[in-house]
């Protein structure tokens, strides 16, 4: 297969977290995630229960697949041995050029006696018979060792069609929800990208947006101004990065663009309530606290 002009092509992803993964847990094996990207998994085989920090625990299982949105944190383990492809969606979510996914917000303007799924508010589905074969499809090229961005972003693709001619609207509506709006595409740019721009100015510039255009089109979406959504989300990325990783503190403060760790530790105690080491302690307590 030519492995050594395919390993040293532009496209080929040597990196962890690959837009398409096949990923394979053994029986009891735990693990907490936070998510920076969305993703779509799907049980292949066993069983797996996650434990979400705003929802009721779900138990995934052969033959579903959930929708993970960026953001979210939660742990899991495996009741067995299990297989999963993972899809992560990089890019904002779009089923196809002629449908685009705002349509299913607020979908009783696009669907008649509709009611919408308020009580679960995140949705699994049931594997259709024809994503089958483009599933095993995958993971056949997955284990023969393509790695090409390019194959990536063509299943995606892929996929995101078939969810769109194989599920009712009321169903993705309900898969989706949790990142719906009346401006979907913009919202999940805006969660997938706003920690690379420096300053809100460049965030509108990216978009072609003048100031005046995104700041009320951010608070039309999001409800808040600009600056105090970022301020939450950074203070939120931060804590995360505290407890759910083992990276060093002056790597944290450096990727969020702290030039000194005095600051850093001072943006903690005012946003967090304490120090990146008390953080850090509170997470290790609380978790050993769970499995005891």
């Amino acid at each position: 297969m030519y492995s050594n002009e395919h390993f040293n092509c532009y496209n080929y992803d040597k990196g962890k977290n690959a837009p398409v993964e096949v990923v394979e847990v053994v029986k009891s094996k735990t693990e907490n995630r936070y998510m920076t990207e969305s993703e779509i998994v799907f049980f292949m085989e066993g069983r797996i229960k996650y434990t979400f920090e705003d929802f009721p625990e779900y138990e995934g299982m052969k033959g579903q697949f959930l929708f993970i949105p960026s953001g979210s944190k939660y742990s899991q383990i495996a009741i067995a041995n299990s297989i999963l492809i993972i899809f992560r969606l990089k890019n904002p979510l779009q089923l196809c050029d002629f449908f685009h996914i705002e349509k299913l917000y607020k979908k009783n303007k696009v669907l008649n006696n509709f009611q919408p799924d308020t009580i679960s508010r995140f949705s699994v589905l049931d594997i259709n018979a024809r994503l089958w074969p483009f599933l095993s499809g995958i993971s056949d090229c997955l284990s023969d060792g393509i790695r090409c961005r390019y194959y990536y972003d063509l299943k995606i693709k892929e996929l995101l069609l078939y969810l769109r001619v194989y599920y009712r609207k009321e169903e993705l509506h309900d898969f989706f929800c949790l990142i719906l709006s009346n401006n979907t595409a913009f919202s999940e740019y805006i969660r997938l990208s706003w920690h690379r721009f420096k300053t809100i100015h460049e965030m509108a510039e990216s978009m072609c947006l003048t100031h005046k255009q995104f700041f009320m089109r951010f608070v039309s979406v999001f409800e808040k101004k600009p600056r105090d959504w970022i301020n939450e989300a950074r203070a939120e990325k931060i804590y995360k990065d505290i407890v759910f990783s083992k990276e060093q503190f002056k790597q944290i403060a450096a990727k969020n663009g702290f030039s000194h760790e005095a600051l850093f530790t001072r943006f903690c105690k005012n946003k967090l309530g304490a120090t990146p080491t008390e953080l850090r302690k509170g997470g290790k307590d609380q978790e050993n606290g769970k499995k005891r």
